[in-house]
Parts: C-alpha cells; structure tokens; sequence
C-alpha cells in the first residue's frame, strides 16, 4: 500500500491492487484499490485519490457488501467522487460530490450523471469520456461545466476518469473524481482582464515601453516607440534590441545594463539612442527592472522610459552657446573678469592678462578686492560686487587696477550679475574698457590748453577770440591795454558794434563770417 501511494504522489497511476484495509476490530477486509495523482490548478501534485471496489473479507471471499463498503472509502475520501454504471446510472455519490452539486447521495443513486447534472453544451463529450473510459481509455484532467441543484449556480470542473471492474476483470462502470476549480477560473479571469487592462494602457501610453526576453530579443513594443522609431510591433518581435535597434555608440552600455538586470541585480536607468526606421536617432531614457515567471525565476526586461531628444538637443544648443560665449569673452578686445559671491576670481580672459600683467593662474581663486584694487577704492568696488551679487547694475564704474609692474591700470567698467542653471545668483561679470591712455592725453591736453591761455593772456600783441555770433569770449592784457576796455567789460560785447568804428563795421564783418567759414584772412587792417 505504501508503494502504490508514492507511485501515486510521484505522479505515476497504480490500478486494481489488492490492499487488506483493518478494521477496527483488527480485520482484514481486502479491497481491489485503483489510486490517481491529485493535482492543483497549477498542475502540481499535491495529493493522491484511492478508489477501491471488489471488496472481501479474504481474498477468495464472495462480493457481497462491496456496494456498502466502497461507500464507506468513497466518504472517507476528501474528494468529490461519484461512480457510475455502464448504462451512465449514478450508482455512489461522495459527500464531498453532494456538497459540489447540491445534492444528497439518496436523492441521485439511480439517475443518468450526463442528462441530469451535466449542462447540454458539455453532454456529448462527457459522455464521450464516460465511453472511452469504459472501453479502457482514461482520462486525466477534462473540463467541463455541471449544474449545481443550489441556486442553480454553474460549476467548473477537471474531470478525470478510472474504470471500475468487477472480481473478473470486466469493466463494469467508471468512477469518476472532480476538482472544482470554479473560483481558480474566476481568478484566472480577473488576472486575465488585469493583464489585458495593463497591455491596453501599456500600448497606448505615451511614454516608450518595450519589453525583452531573457536572450534579448524583444516582446513588446508600444504604439509610442512606433512612432518614434517608425518601426512596427510585427517588425521588431523576436529580433535582438541591441543588435538591430539601438546605436553603435549605446551597443555596449546598454549591454552592460541588460546584464546586470537579467543577473536579478535590481533596477537601473539607461540612456540609448535609439536607431529609426529611416535612421535617425532618438535619444530616450529608460527604467528597466526584471520580469519574472510564476516560479520567481527571471524570465526578461521591462524597460519605461521617456523621449529626451529634445532635451538633449536643448542642453546640445546650450552648451554650444556656452562654448561660444566662453571663446567670446576669453578672445574679447576688451578686459572681462568674473568674480564668485564669495569675492573670488573665476574668470579673467586674455585682454587682462595682457593689460595687467597676471596670468590666469596667478589669478584665479585669489580675492579680487584685496589683492587687485587700489585701497581707496576697495570700500566702493566691494559695495558695487555686492550690490551686483543682490542683482543691481552698476555703469561707468571707473576702477584704477594695481598691474603686476605696479602700474595703475584705469578700466571703465560695467558690472552685472552672473546666474547659473537655476537662474540663482552665483557671482558677477565685469566688462571694462581700458581709458589709462585716454586719461593721460585729457590731461596732457589741459596742460597744453593751460599753456596756450596763460601764452595769449601775455602775449605782447592784442590777442581777442570772438564766437559764432561775434560775441568776445577772450580778451588779452594786450587788448585790454591798447583799447582801455578790460577783460571782464569786453566778454560778451558784440565785438564789431562795440568795438569797430561804425564806417568799418561792414568790412570787418565779413572778414569775421568769412572765417566762422572756414576762410582765413592775414593782415586786414
């Protein structure tokens, strides 16, 4: 007995074996067991189902009370099991039967199982089964649909079939045990539906999902990926991702990362170019975490991802336009330095090193303030970094710079915030002009014009200066002796009216209009 229930659980059915069952009382009573694998929904054994008949008291005794002792094995068993004759009469009906259809043993002895329990679509091949049963074909996990007496609820079930024979070996009806799996096909359904919400939405989402085998090769790929790819489901199902979709220069990356997910070690986000149709190339980046099958094992990639082509064209053009600023302001005819929030050089181009004399190196990290303006000044250029860090302007700030000669460099400068990525302040740019020379000609010409007015004031001849209406504006000692009008009374006076005898007055005009002109004249008198 102990043999042919293992031979049972290990999945291999042991038929007709002559097995003494104790009773109570310590008699044998043998029976002719037939015993079958007992399987969950999933197929895995998790049982074994004895079905006995024939049974005797020895095993030359006769077969009467074998109708009342397989009853007693049929109660025994915790398995809805019913037994019928060869003319498809119920002839014993498990409890756990009549719990399944709702209907007690007494009630169903006697009637047809298909015509009264089985629904009409499913009839004919069940009784098909029961035929084949009875000519020695069993049959292991069939599905069909009973009607239950409760409330006139439908059953699913998995039939499986053994024949039953008499002490000579005839088949003389089928014993037949059922597993409702009503509830499981309920759950398999509602998974089912689940699953087929997830794929809708999965495909129509908008965003790229694609999913792969284990070896690579691609399962699913979703509307938006079509669209960005221009490759179809159909086109790319079964093909290698890697080798066929994605760029040379994402081949080996991408690799790495398909690996490492396929080794169970967790999720990881990837950037790849992804290979178009028409061969253009969308940059997308993905989230990928294992698939695994109903045992845990790992059995693919899911990948979800977003299209960053654009964004990366963006920070593409903005990194050009960094790249050409920078060239701008290091190849500028101008000085441009730039200075951190916290006082410190960051930036100081070719046009400073060459106006000051410091190189770059000897620049950079070291305090503007401290080490490069003239100490009466620092106090207002440190106000004016400050007032620029809070985001204040400053114009036509004139900055004497100590050069490393010792010099002192003379810069116009205009000062404005620097902002970074996020549009916070990090520090200020400085755009100058050097004006050391412009500054030392003013100056050499005020000298020069202080020389000329103190050489007409004392030169030894009438010196007079008119303007464009003919009106005085600079009268020498000269003048001032010779006619007796001072400086001061002469200033402003109509020269000509003033000053010339009324019967000259027209030609010395026109001497004058012909020099506001630009027509000179030498010695009128």
């Amino acid at each position: 007995a102990d043999r042919i229930v293992k031979l049972a659980l290990s999945g291999q059915e042991v038929a007709n074996s002559e097995v003494p069952l104790l009773t109570r009382r310590g008699k044998k009573h043998w029976i002719l067991l037939t015993t079958t694998t007992r399987r969950g929904g999933d197929g895995a054994v998790i049982g074994a189902v004895c079905v006995g008949s024939n049974l005797r008291l020895t095993p030359s005794a006769s077969n009467s009370g074998a109708d009342s002792d397989i009853s007693l094995v049929l109660e025994a068993v915790n398995a809805a099991v019913f037994v019928v004759d060869a003319d498809g009469l119920i002839t014993d009906w498990s409890s756990k039967a009549a719990e399944l259809f709702g209907a007690p043993c007494g009630e169903v002895v006697g009637r047809q199982l298909v015509e009264d329990f089985i629904v009409p679509e499913h009839q004919k091949r069940v009784h098909a089964v029961l035929s084949q049963t009875l000519q020695g074909v069993e049959t292991q996990n069939f599905e069909l649909s009973l009607q239950s007496r409760t409330g006139g609820r439908q059953i699913h079930a998995m039939l499986s079939t053994r024949a039953r024979t008499n002490n000579s070996g005839e088949v003389v009806g089928v014993v037949g045990i059922l597993q409702d799996v009503t509830n499981l096909q309920q759950a398999m359904s509602d998974i089912s539906r689940v699953t087929d919400d997830f794929t809708e939405l999965f495909d129509v989402a908008n965003m790229p999902i694609f999913s792969l085998t284990a070896e690579g090769c691609v399962m699913e790929w979703n509307q938006k990926l079509v669209k960005l790819t221009g490759w179809t489901k159909e086109e790319v199902q079964g093909r290698p991702l890697v080798k066929h979709f994605v760029t040379d220069q994402s081949k080996s990356e991408v690799d790495a990362v398909l690996a490492n997910i396929l080794a169970g070690k967790g999720t990881s986000d990837f950037a790849v170019q992804m290979l178009g149709k028409d061969g253009r190339r969308s940059e997308m980046l993905f989230s990928a975490t294992t698939r695994r099958g109903t045992n845990g094992e790992v059995s693919g990639v899911a990948c979800i991802g977003q299209d960053i082509t654009a964004l990366r064209d963006a920070l593409d053009e903005q990194q050009r336009l960094a790249d050409d600023l920078s060239r701008l302001i290091e190849t500028a005819n101008a000085p441009i330095f730039g200075v951190g929030v916290d006082g410190l050089v960051t930036e100081w181009n070719r046009k400073s090193v060459e106006l000051t004399g410091y190189s770059q190196q000897e620049v950079l990290g070291r305090h503007f303030v401290d080490d490069f303006i003239e100490a009466e000044q620092k106090e207002k250029v440190q106000t004016v970094l400050a007032q620029a860090c809070d985001g204040m302007e400053t114009a036509k700030l004139e900055l004497r710079i100590r050069t490393k000669s010792s010099k002192q460099l003379v810069v116009v400068l205009n000062v404005t915030a620097r902002r970074g990525a996020e549009g916070s302040i990090v520090g200020v740019i400085g755009v100058g002009q050097d004006i050391t020379a412009l500054n030392q000609a003013k100056l050499e010409s005020m000298h020069m014009a202080g020389d000329m007015k103190q050489l007409i004031s004392t030169a030894n001849a009438p010196i007079f200066v008119i303007d464009s209406e003919g009106k005085v504006n600079e009268w020498n000692q000269k003048a001032a002796s010779i006619s007796g009008w001072t400086k001061a009374e002469a200033v402003g006076k109509p020269f000509v009216q003033t000053f010339i005898d009324e019967q000259e007055q027209d030609e010395v005009w026109g001497v004058f209009a012909n020099a506001l002109t630009g027509d000179e004249s030498a010695n009128s008198e």
